[in-house]
């Protein structure tokens, strides 16, 4: 029987494959599950099983299985995907460190996580459980317009939808209800103004936050009625309410019963300061962890993770920034069609400050509607000394890469 630790990691997609080189980097072995056997984490891992990572009795199964053959397996964890409740059940099941199962599933239901809110006096905006149009309707004309809908469960965008007027509630609504699960959507008020995500290790009630950044929605009139995001900035712009940030984000997980464990939040900072529109207890998957934060401040904060799954105190040291280099991450969106051709990837070459540029999409494929996030085409990372240098690099790219559709 090795000492080497291991983990479970629930998720082999794209967005898990950054936890997974970091165990790895650890030292630490990876037990990856995914129903997706071809997923890019399948080739990563140390040991990957074909199992969805929503089946939580066949994942408590193969555990049994597994550690029968006196192979222990000493923690779970995952990003980029929401299911904090099964990576608690999970733990539970195993004995591990975990969050408890309760603020688990607060955090996977919008509506219950925002009566928390309200009952621990967390700035959110007013919000109310809707069934059918007319109460979306009769929402705004109490609060005003514009006001968001959403579903209670779902991440990425999926279902989300800013209504300025009564005009399309009705269609837009049945939108947003295809991805309920028991018929009902949120409704929220619409606050204005500059948007953070957040992602902060909170240890013992002690709160740390190394992911800080500014949410990037420049032309969002182009895909409105749906919220679309087209990555970030960090540094961000407003380090100097961190910390009354970091005040509300503490109360939010102290709402839901979370005294350690990670906590991704996503606030806007209002007329009289920052306001949680929600929270998530997980990690963000794509570029925040894995690129802007590691490239601009030094950090891996994957690292304390994957220490506090195994039960570990992380070292506080390590989640304090090293330097504060500039870094804005963005999206490619190509709205349908079948992709024909991709012109300029030559000019890339030799671009330093090119930080990373994927494509998710194959020559020949049909792309599919821009309707949430997991429809985008690819993403880069640019680097630089000040914003208005990367903003100019952001802009050479979107300028010299263009995707020929028919």
């Amino acid at each position: 029987m090795s000492d080497k630790k291991s983990i479970l990691i629930l998720g082999g997609g794209l967005d898990q494959v950054f936890m997974i080189r970091t165990a790895a980097e650890m030292g630490i072995k990876s037990i990856v599950l995914d129903k997706n056997p071809h997923c890019p984490g399948s080739k990563l891992a140390d040991h990957f099983e074909p199992i969805s990572t929503r089946n939580v009795a066949a994942i408590c199964k193969f555990v049994d299985s597994y550690q029968e053959k006196n192979e222990k397996i000493d923690g779970v964890s995952t990003m980029g995907s929401d299911i904090p409740h099964i990576v608690a059940k999970v733990a539970n099941h195993l004995n591990v460190p975990s969050i408890p199962i309760k603020a688990a599933l607060l955090a996977t239901n919008k509506y219950k996580m925002k009566q928390r809110f309200k009952k621990f006096g967390v700035s959110t905006p007013a919000f109310s459980l809707v069934r059918k149009p007319s109460d979306v309707k009769m929402f705004m004309n109490k609060f005003g317009a514009p006001v968001v809908i959403k579903p209670l469960s779902e991440a990425g965008s999926r279902g989300v939808f800013l209504l300025t007027n009564e005009k399309n509630v009705d269609l837009n609504f049945q939108k947003s209800l295809r991805y309920s699960d028991d018929s009902t959507i949120l409704v929220e008020k619409f606050i204005n103004g500059p948007q953070i995500s957040t992602e902060s290790i909170i240890i013992n009630n002690d709160i740390y936050t190394p992911g800080y950044a500014d949410r990037n929605y420049e032309n969002l009139e182009k895909f409105l009625p749906q919220i679309m995001e087209n990555g970030g900035w960090v540094p961000s712009q407003h380090e100097n309410i961190k910390e009354q940030v970091e005040q509300e984000i503490s109360k939010a997980a102290s709402a839901i019963g979370l005294k350690t464990g990670v906590i991704k939040g996503d606030i806007v900072i209002g007329k009289n300061g920052p306001v949680v529109i929600e929270i998530a207890a997980r990690l963000s998957g794509g570029d925040f962890s894995e690129s802007l934060v590691p490239i601009s401040s030094g950090i891996n904060y994957v690292k304390s993770v994957l220490e506090l799954s195994l039960g570990k105190k992380p070292n506080p040291n390590q989640l304090r920034a090293k330097n504060k280099k500039v870094v804005a991450n963005r999206y490619f969106f190509v709205n349908g069609g079948v992709l024909k051709k991709i012109e300029g990837l030559e000019k890339l070459k030799g671009k330093t400050w090119l930080e990373k540029f994927e494509i998710w999409r194959e020559i020949g494929s049909k792309l599919p509607h821009l309707s949430s996030h997991g429809n985008r085409t690819g993403v880069f990372v640019v680097s630089g000394k000040s914003r208005k240098l990367v903003q100019s690099r952001v802009d050479w790219i979107y300028k010299n890469i263009k995707f020929l559709t028919e």
